[in-house]
């Protein structure tokens, strides 16, 4: 295989072994950041263009979280929910600019400003188009 930037590669040490992985480190770039900026979050999406498969099935709109071990100040949601289609949380605080943030995915991973209680507020709309609503109370204890 022709290296093409053989004379670069070899001017920083490298031997044609490394100078073979360094491009296609480069060629493979554009998929790592690709990979990179869609994160899993797209992967666990629901698919709400398919009918549900279990109509007359009564839905469920459960949630629960957890305090990241490694991240401080993130926190995880767990979804448990059945037939939900759509979701809308305001998670309890607002940006630097004044907002409040809220999130749209399936179970977010959010990074709060501080310790402390946070009420946080789900709505779901389920596959009979009634909405649901649950009031969370969660505890950031990890900075």
């Amino acid at each position: 295989m022709e290296v093409r930037s053989l004379p670069l590669q070899l001017s920083l040490g490298l031997n044609k072994a490394g100078a073979f992985l360094l491009n296609l480190t480069m060629r493979l770039s554009w998929l790592i950041i690709f990979v990179a900026a869609i994160g899993c979050d797209l992967f666990s999406e629901l698919d709400n263009s398919a009918p549900h498969p279990f109509p007359d099935q009564i839905p469920v709109f459960e949630f629960s979280y957890s305090n990241s071990l490694t991240l401080p100040g993130w926190i995880r949601y767990r979804n448990h929910c059945t037939s939900i289609v759509s979701y809308k949380w305001y998670l309890g605080f607002t940006d630097a600019n004044g907002n409040e943030a809220i999130s749209y995915s399936y179970a977010p991973k959010v990074k709060y400003p501080q310790n402390g209680t946070y009420r946080v507020i789900v709505q779901g709309l389920d596959i009979n188009d009634k909405m649901h609503e649950k009031i969370l109370s969660i505890q950031v204890s990890n900075y």
